[in-house]
């Protein structure tokens, strides 16, 4: 592979990106979105695909000064992407996933355009401050809403309960990552555990806005379960900067599980499996470019 390439790649954290679009299609799942509907669905996927990747090449821009004293293996401090030109690329995936959201409809751009400017504010703001954990969590909670979007009429309580999961899941996570670089601050690590249990766990009250829920959801969030579990406890027990980082890869690898959980609930376990399967080339891709 082209060593420009690549270096973009890993930029944009490209296994990530692939939890970015589970977000999207579990939400569009979730909201009723039908096989006449899979244009607009795949719309929102690629829509929300742009905007991570855009995201996380902001945050890799703002983040260049530390990163070169922290992690100089990062594309920009190591030098295999100049800084200009990942503002660049990050301004223009920004700018058409906002784009391709107005494509699909009004509402979903409204939403698109809340997301940047969540991201903006996360990667240029708060991300040093104690607002930064609930700010990314925000940023997520809103890329599982777009991919809800297009349902006009969805009740209020049967979005708000998987957004604010959500929100909580990457929350937790966000508060677990901090400082991997160094590792440490056990009592850091047990409450951001505590955190994504919590949020996986939580899952089960779908079922009390999805009638139509049946069991087959929660084997989804039983799996999940057992992964943060694993790796949150191994971490905040030998809280070594690569423990830190390995529980932070299955956490974030696991958002495909938590959606696969929501898709499930919704419409049945072929749906889950549907979305459950991108666990397949984000895994892949992990071994490959980094996720954190």
């Amino acid at each position: 592979m082209n060593d420009k390439l690549r270096a973009y790649l890993d930029l944009v954290r490209l296994p990530n990106v692939v939890t970015a679009m589970a977000d999207a299609l579990a939400g569009f799942i979730y909201a009723g979105g039908a096989i006449g509907d899979w244009r607009a669905g795949l719309g929102l996927v690629a829509a929300s695909s742009c905007m991570y990747a855009g995201g996380v090449a902001l945050n890799d821009v703002f983040d260049a000064g530390r990163d070169a004293m922290e992690r100089a293996v990062r594309p920009i401090p190591s030098g295999r992407t100049a800084k200009s030109h990942a503002t660049i690329l990050s301004i223009g995936l920004l700018a058409l996933g906002v784009a391709l959201a107005f494509l699909v409809s009004p509402r979903s751009g409204a939403v698109a355009l809340a997301l940047v400017a969540a991201i903006v504010l996360y990667d240029g703001l708060l991300k040093a401050t104690a607002a930064a954990p609930a700010m990314m969590g925000a940023c997520r909670g809103l890329n599982l809403a777009l991919g809800m979007s297009l349902a006009v009429t969805l009740p209020v309580t049967t979005w708000l309960i998987p957004v604010a999961l959500m929100w909580l899941y990457v929350m937790s996570i966000t508060l677990f990552a901090r400082k991997e670089a160094i590792g440490g601050g056990t009592g850091r690590l047990t409450i951001g555990t505590c955190g994504v249990a919590g949020a996986v766990l939580g899952l089960g009250a779908i079922a009390a806005v999805v009638p139509t829920a049946g069991p087959s959801y929660l084997g989804f969030a039983g799996v999940l379960l057992v992964v943060v579990a694993v790796r949150g406890v191994r971490a905040a027990r030998n809280p070594s900067p690569q423990h830190v980082q390995r529980a932070v890869k299955a956490f974030v690898l696991g958002i495909i599980l938590f959606d696969a959980c929501l898709a499930a609930s919704a419409q049945g376990p072929v749906a889950g499996l549907l979305v459950a399967a991108l666990l397949l080339p984000a895994t892949g891709l992990a071994r490959l470019f980094r996720v954190t």
